[in-house]
């Protein structure tokens, strides 16, 4: 995820991760966390590296669920992200 996010604020030309900390209104550290898988970032976050980057959230999230399951999982309220992370975590040990 967190190079996903990487790609996405640079591909569309987003700035630093201080300049995506300010659009986030997030710390920098925050946003270098993020892109370093170090901390799951809140689906709110993600929503906005979506917006911002325009590529759609499915990307970001896409491999998680294989169908879109966790997608759709996340976006009706059943699961947090990061447990849609633990979980995918969890099934590739």
């Amino acid at each position: 995820m967190g190079d996903r996010l990487r790609k996405a604020r640079t591909h569309a030309g987003l700035g630093t991760t201080g300049d995506m900390a300010r659009r986030l209104g997030v710390h920098r550290n925050s946003v270098i966390n993020y892109e370093s898988g170090r901390i799951v970032p809140p689906l709110e976050i993600v929503v906005r590296y979506s917006r911002y980057s325009h590529i759609p959230l499915e990307w970001f999230v896409g491999d998680l669920g294989g169908d879109g399951e966790a997608v759709e999982a996340v976006t009706q309220g059943y699961v947090t992200f990061g447990e849609v992370v633990e979980l995918h975590l969890a099934e590739a040990c």
